[in-house]
C-alpha cells in the first residue's frame, strides 16, 4: 500500500505522543529501511519537513514557500516583510527563484494553500480556457 509523506508524518507524530523516545527512534529507523527497500528514501525529507511544519503549526507559526523570478531578488525581503505583516502571525518564509517566471509570484502556505499570481500561470489558465471552449 502506498502512503503519502503526510500520512507517514501524522503517524509518527501520533506515535511520539503515545510512546517513549526509544520506540519512536525504532519506528523512524524501520520506516527509513522500508522506504529504502521500496526505492522511496527521498520521501523521508518530505516526512521530516511535514513533522516540523506540524510542530510549528502547534506553536502558531506558518510556513510560506515563496517563488519569484530571479530578477525580483532585490525585492524578496520587502515581499517577505509584507507577507509577514498581512499574516499577523509568526511565519517562516523560504524564498526560491525560478528563471521561467516572467513576472509575479507563487505562494504556498503551510503546504495547503497555493496561489499562482505569475504571468505564466495566468497565460496557462487562459490557454486552458480557450482549449475547453
Amino acid at each position: 500500500m502506498n502512503y503519502s509523506a503526510k500520512q507517514y508524518s501524522e503517524a509518527l507524530i501520533g506515535l511520539s505522543k503515545e510512546a517513549n523516545t526509544e520506540a519512536v527512534d525504532v519506528a523512524i529507523a524501520e520506516l527509513e529501511r522500508m522506504l529504502a527497500r521500496q526505492g522511496k528514501k527521498s520521501l523521508m525529507k518530505q516526512i521530516v519537513k511535514d513533522i516540523l511544519t506540524a510542530q510549528d503549526k502547534e506553536k502558531g507559526v506558518s510556513h510560506i514557500a515563496l517563488t519569484l523570478p530571479r530578477r525580483a531578488k532585490e525585492y524578496s525581503k520587502d515581499i517577505a516583510e509584507s507577507l509577514s505583516t498581512i499574516s499577523k502571525t509568526s511565519i517562516n518564509i523560504e524564498t526560491q527563484y525560478d528563471d521561467t517566471i516572467i513576472a509575479g509570484a507563487r505562494v504556498l502556505v503551510d503546504s495547503q494553500w497555493y496561489i499562482d499570481a505569475t504571468i505564466n500561470g495566468r497565460l496557462q489558465k487562459l490557454s486552458d480556457q480557450l482549449h475547453t471552449q
